[in-house]
């Protein structure tokens, strides 16, 4: 039998302010503008390739990339599509 108190585990979790800490970032420091993304996206529409509506469907949808990479045909059912996996990028200590 595995005897353990539940109080016990949620003491030693770290849940300090800088681990929940909430990024705002200023219009300044936004990857793209707000007078930007109709460019964008107008020419993303214009040029549809598989890399295209993948940008696309980030910005229509707020789709992380990974969830873009993820995406299987089987997903796809009309005008909706199920995001179930994700890949992420893996870092090691020497950066690669």
């Amino acid at each position: 039998m595995i005897v353990f108190n539940v109080e016990e585990i949620f003491q030693d979790i770290d849940i300090s302010e800088t681990k929940f800490k909430k990024l705002i970032k200023e219009d300044y420091e936004e990857m793209f503008s707000e007078d930007e993304i109709p460019v964008i996206i107008n020419y993303l529409e214009n040029n549809p390739d598989l890399m295209n509506l993948g940008i696309m469907l980030m910005f229509v949808n707020g789709i992380r990339d990974g969830e873009v990479v993820g995406l299987k045909h089987n997903d796809f059912e009309g005008n909706t599509f199920k995001i179930r996996r994700t890949e992420t990028r893996f870092k090691n200590e020497n950066g690669e």
